[in-house]
């Protein structure tokens, strides 16, 4: 009703399709298949992670690495889809915020005891380094991004979450990184990523970057 004329198809055609999304239930259909083995093992992890059993949970992922399953594939296809459905169940109000903080806590400590005992390739001589944008305070990506990089050959630095523009710049001059991994999670940090953005290619031209949910 505010805007000029020759902008409300436009708005119009963003707002409409956004209302009607909001009015869906969300989904209830569970995000892992118990036919499926690893997927089967992220469930077990999750359930040990709401019983209170961190050091069985951590037990279970440890155990099947020493199996022969890569820590990459534990990352991508175990943890990643695990947390996935832990947000799916938090959204429709099966899990309170303390579980999915229970959940988030060991995958943290899970994913520490990987980097600390991580056989990595030749280095390459390439740095990375990961921080989540100012406002953002959910790194559990860029700890798995940062230590997927380091399995391959990377310097890999994890700066964690909330970092102000200007000193992921300076992280990026100090490292002298290659790549730059942003994370954000809210349309709101779009913003933070923009002046992240500006503020790498200010001090580091040639520093590649790379951004993601």
């Amino acid at each position: 009703a505010e805007l000029p004329g020759d902008c409300t198809g436009l708005i119009e055609a963003t707002i409409t399709p956004a209302f009607q999304a909001l009015d869906e239930p969300p989904s209830t259909r569970p995000g892992l298949d118990p036919q499926q083995p690893l997927q089967r093992l992220g469930l077990a992890y999750v359930e040990a992670c709401l019983e209170g059993e961190p050091a069985r949970a951590t037990r279970m992922l440890l155990d099947a690495i020493e199996d022969g399953l890569s820590i990459p594939d534990a990352c991508l296809d175990v943890i990643a889809p695990s947390l996935a459905e832990v947000g799916r169940l938090w959204h429709i109000g099966r899990l309170g915020i303390h579980e999915e903080h229970a959940v988030m806590a060991t995958t943290h400590r899970v994913l520490g005891l990987l980097a600390a005992s991580v056989t990595h390739a030749p280095r390459n001589g390439k740095t990375v380094i990961g921080a989540t944008v100012q406002g953002n305070a959910h790194d559990t990506a860029i700890r798995i991004i940062t230590l997927l990089f380091e399995i391959e050959g990377w310097k890999s630095v994890g700066l964690g979450t909330e970092l102000p523009p200007e000193e992921v710049a300076n992280s990026v001059r100090d490292f002298d990184a290659h790549l730059a991994v942003l994370s954000a999670t809210l349309i709101p940090h779009l913003r933070a990523v923009r002046r992240t953005i500006a503020a790498v290619r200010s001090a580091s031209p040639e520093t590649r970057i790379l951004v993601g949910g």
